[in-house]
């Protein structure tokens, strides 16, 4: 996080987008990235001064993405019983 602290201070940057690069955004986005425990990302942010946006939903939750990610997938199926 260090790193990116300082880059996002040089940078003049006074509000922060948080959003996972994930296909499911699950416990891991909500707690760790955008939670609002002492270690999580937003947290850590919002310490250093900026205000901190989040966007937690996953990349598959977004039309069109889930072909990126796997173009030669078929479409939904009908199946009849």
């Amino acid at each position: 996080m260090a790193p990116i602290l300082e880059q996002l201070k040089k940078s003049g940057a006074k509000t922060v987008w948080l959003a996972p690069f994930m296909l499911v955004a699950g416990d891991h986005a909500k707690n760790d990235l955008g939670g609002d425990e002492e270690d999580s990302w937003a947290s850590m942010l919002r310490k250093e001064g900026f205000t901190v946006k989040t966007h937690l939903r996953g990349l598959g939750g977004k039309p069109g993405h889930p072909r990126r990610f796997f173009p030669a997938m078929p479409g939904p199926r009908r199946t009849t019983s």
